[in-house]
Formats: structure tokens, C-alpha cells, sequence
């Protein structure tokens, strides 16, 4: 409290101590005449032990002192007179001594174990206070005592408002989607005596009404000797949270719409090249369960004609840690066939430039592959024709060239044996 503080400051320490002393004498004064010489240092033990309390041992070894002083002096024969060469009066010196020295060790004790105590505690109430969460303490009948700043903000109730109040009515709580009120951890900690946390979707009413969805979780505070003293309450805003969960659950569905509505299948590898999450596409694809395809079990769907050919070039795509593409056959669940199919993939890559994880598709070209094969069987066929046709041509020259060459030698006769009309019938009957 501000009215210890100013009283722990040293001048104040002083004049208070030395205030008291005098009135520890002045009382003394006042009931000698009931008291007489007995009891001449009974007031100064309080004065000592509020010396060692406000300022430590060098100031209550001086009022012991003084105060033993004044006295003596006033109370213990021979008056106006210490009186020490009487052996009556060195025993009671002692005595007295003795009895401010324990007062003092006990006294000095105290105040270290308080200010001990005094500096945890403000080491406690400023690391609270300094928190990024919100933080409300309690009684053991659900009380609140005290509140940090974030708790103020989400609450809207101010420490000076709470203190005293029931944890319901600052820390009202109901369930997001039904707007029934939920349990109050820290109340349920307090009964249980351990450790309790808030349902999801808890939204938090403030004192203006306005409300937050929070998590929070409540602890009893059990003293050492296993008396449940109170509660701890920590709870937090976790409404950028809720938005960035939702944010992630849309793109998530996104996702997964795209990768359903892809004929091909979608994959994800780690930097081996083994499947460590579920791949729904290509569980769909080949048929398998998790169980099959995980790790390298994926490597048992492709033709056995074609794995080795397959996992060489992965193999090389990881030491290039480049791209990966391959073509091979691939067990399709749906038409119990292998079907043709065609692998890409790249690699993800840390910031050391070490692999990561692999990410790409395997597309479905049956289709293509059986119209590529449709157009070689036509190109040969083609070619073949043409080659008939070529040999058809030739024969037809050659057949046609033995007719025509005796036509030819017999057109030349004619036209020179213009007067053997003989010679020009034998022609013509020939051709």
C-alpha cells in the first residue's frame, strides 16, 4: 500500500521511530507512579520491535540504547543516575539487551521475509500484468480479487469495479452456437481442484455487451498445506484465430473441390519420395488403401514392366533436384486394367537448398496412347499402299512397254514404205 511505502521511506522511518520512543518514555513517565522503579523498560520493547520493522537492526539498536538510557536514568534507583556499578542494575542491562537483541533478530527476520514476499509478489502482479493474456484471480467462494490490464479490455470491467464481485458476473460466457451459458472453469477448478478448460466455441459478453470467441483454461491456487485458496483464470481473444481457421477450412475445401473435379491424380511425397499423408486421388485411381500405398507401397499399382524404369528416374530426379517426369502403365480400380499414364513432379526445396518435399500429378493418356497407336497402325498402312502402288506402277510400265515398242517400229515402217502397199497391210495387220 502507498500509506507503508511512504511509511518504509527512510526519514519517515526516523521521525515515526523516534516519535515513539518519546511516547514509549512519556508513558512510562505517566505510570511510574503506579509502577515506581519496577518495570522501568517495559514500554520499550514495542518501540524496538517497531524499529526493526520500519528501518531494520542499526535503528533499533539505537533506540534499544537510547530508549535504555532514558530509562534508566528517570525510572531505576538511583535516580539521575545509570546506576551500572550496582550489580542489580548490570543484570537488568543484560536482560534488557538480550530480550531487544531477540526482538531484533526475530523483528529483522520478519522484515526481511516480508519484503521478500512484497517482491515476489510485485515480481508476480508485473509479470501478470505484462502478459499478453487476459488474466483474473479469485477467491475460494468465486470472488474476483484482482484482474490484469487485457482482462480489463475484454471484460470492459475495471479493477476497481471487480473486486469482490462474483467471477459470473465480470466473466460471462455462453456457447457460440446454442447461446446457453457454459460453465465457468474457474469455478468448476475451485470444486474440482484441478485444472479445467473451455468447450470450443465459447463466446465471451463483455460489460458493454459486445462479445469475442475465446479459449481459456483455470487452475485452483492450493497453499502448502493443500487448502484450495482460489482460482486462476487465463483466457484470450482468439478471434483472428477463429477467422484465419475459417480462411484455412475454405481454402481447404477449395482445394480439394479442384483436386476432385482433376481427372488426374494429385500427389505429395516427402523428399525420399515415400507417401507419408493419404492421397485421395490416387487411392480413387488405383484402388488402393492407405495401408497398400504408403511409404513406397505406391510403386506395387505400377506394371511391373515399368517400375524399374519409373523409380530410376525418380531416383535421378532427386539428385538433380530438379524436375521428374516418366511415362509407364498404372493399375486403374475402375476398368481393372493397367492404364497409361504420365508422372511430373518438382521438388520443393528448403532454404539450404536440401529437398523438402515432392509435389506433382500423374495424368491419365490412355486415350492418347491408343490414338497415337490408331495413327502408326494408319502411317504404316499408308506407306505400305504407297509402296504397292509404286510396285503396280512399275509393272504396268513394264507391261505396257512391251506392246507399245513393236507399234512404235511398225509406225516408222509405214511411214517409209509409202509404195509397198504389201508391206503396209503386213504392217497393219500386225499392229
Amino acid at each position: 500500500p502507498a500509506g507503508e511505502d511512504s511509511m518504509r521511506s527512510p526519514a519517515m522511518a526516523y521521525v515515526a521511530t523516534f516519535a515513539a520512543l518519546v511516547a514509549a518514555v512519556l508513558l512510562r513517565w505517566l505510570l511510574h507512579p503506579v509502577l515506581g522503579d519496577s518495570l522501568a523498560l517495559v514500554t520499550l520493547f514495542g518501540v524496538v520491535a517497531l524499529a526493526v520493522w520500519l528501518s531494520g537492526v542499526y535503528l533499533a539498536v539505537a533506540v534499544a540504547l537510547l530508549g535504555y538510557l532514558a530509562c534508566a536514568y528517570l525510572f531505576i534507583e538511583p535516580h539521575a543516575y545509570l546506576g551500572l556499578g550496582e550489580v542489580r542494575n548490570v543484570v537488568g542491562m543484560l536482560a534488557y539487551m538480550f530480550t531487544c537483541a531477540v526482538i531484533i533478530v526475530l523483528g529483522e527476520a520478519m522484515r526481511r521475509a516480508q519484503q521478500q514476499s512484497e517482491e515476489r509478489r510485485e515480481t508476480l502482479r508485473v509479470t501478470l500484468a505484462s502478459m499478453g493474456d487476459a488474466i483474473i484471480t479469485t477467491d475460494a467462494q468465486g470472488r474476483v480479487v484482482w484482474l490484469n490490464a487485457v482482462a480489463e479490455t475484454l471484460t470492459g470491467w475495471k479493477q476497481s469495479e471487480v473486486r469482490g464481485l462474483p467471477l459470473e458476473k465480470v466473466f460471462q460466457i455462453v456457447n457460440e452456437e446454442t447461446r446457453k451459458p457454459v460453465d465457468n472453469p474457474a469455478l468448476q477448478a475451485l470444486e474440482t481442484g484441478v485444472i479445467m478448460g473451455l468447450a470450443n466455441h465459447t463466446i465471451l459478453i463483455s460489460k458493454d455487451g459486445s462479445e469475442r470467441p475465446i479459449d481459456d483454461s483455470a487452475a485452483p491456487i492450493i497453499n502448502k498445506h493443500g487448502k484450495c485458496t482460489g482460482a486462476v483464470l487465463i483466457f484470450r481473444d482468439v478471434t483472428e484465430r477463429r477467422q484465419a481457421e475459417r480462411t484455412l477450412q475454405l481454402s481447404e475445401e477449395r482445394f480439394r473441390s479442384l483436386v476432385n473435379a482433376i481427372t488426374s491424380i494429385v500427389w505429395t511425397t516427402d523428399a525420399q519420395g515415400a507417401f507419408v499423408t493419404q492421397q485421395p486421388s490416387w487411392a480413387a485411381f488405383t484402388g488402393q488403401t492407405w495401408q497398400e500405398y504408403k511409404d513406397f507401397g505406391w510403386t506395387n499399382a505400377i506394371h511391373p514392366e515399368d517400375r524399374e524404369t519409373v523409380i530410376a528416374l525418380w531416383r535421378q530426379a532427386r539428385q538433380t533436384k530438379g524436375r521428374y517426369r516418366s511415362y509407364g502403365r498404372l493399375w486403374h480400380a475402375r476398368s481393372k486394367s493397367y492404364r497409361h499414364f504420365e508422372a511430373r513432379g518438382i521438388a520443393v526445396l528448403e532454404a539450404d537448398g536440401t529437398i523438402r518435399e515432392w509435389v506433382g500429378k500423374c495424368l491419365d493418356v490412355e486415350y492418347q496412347f491408343q490414338a497415337k497407336q490408331r495413327i502408326d497402325r494408319l502411317v504404316a498402312e499408308l506407306k505400305e499402299a504407297d509402296q504397292r502402288k509404286d510396285e503396280f506402277l512399275a509393272m504396268l510400265g513394264h507391261e505396257l512397254r512391251n506392246p507399245l515398242a513393236p507399234l512404235q517400229n511398225f509406225l516408222e515402217i509405214m511411214k517409209q514404205a509409202h509404195s509397198s502397199s504389201q508391206l503396209i497391210d503386213q504392217a497393219r495387220g500386225t499392229m
